[in-house]
């Protein structure tokens, strides 16, 4: 069924996500981000302990500055891909908000970091 709401832009941008899976933390390179979700680098094992439809709690940061800016929130495993793992959260304003502050800090995964 299609809808008329618009999909959030996809940004290929340079962060990581540290999901807590049970007892382990799995932490996992972005591929692209949105407000509303995101894709995940991840091979097969990885994808193993995070099924489709789990619920995880998730921090998402930038690499170069993990300290920085960091946000935490609720994700669901939406499905599974060659090469990651998709996730999808609440699009509530404050988590928007947040996401929002972060992507304006992140670099695009394709440029060189910043000097020191």
């Amino acid at each position: 069924m299609k809808t008329d709401t618009p999909r959030a832009e996809r940004l290929d941008l340079y962060a990581v996500v540290a999901i807590k899976s049970g007892t382990c933390r799995v932490i996992l390179t972005v591929l692209n981000l949105s407000e509303s979700g995101a894709l995940l680098e991840a091979d097969e094992a990885e994808r193993g302990k995070l099924p489709i439809d789990s619920a995880h709690d998730i921090s998402i940061f930038d690499r170069d500055h993990e300290h920085h800016r960091t946000v935490k929130l609720k994700a669901t495993v939406a499905r599974h891909a060659e090469h990651g793992v998709a996730l999808t959260w609440k699009s509530d304003p404050a988590a928007i908000a947040k996401i929002a502050a972060l992507i304006a800090t992140l670099r695009p995964r394709d440029a060189a970091p910043a000097a020191t």
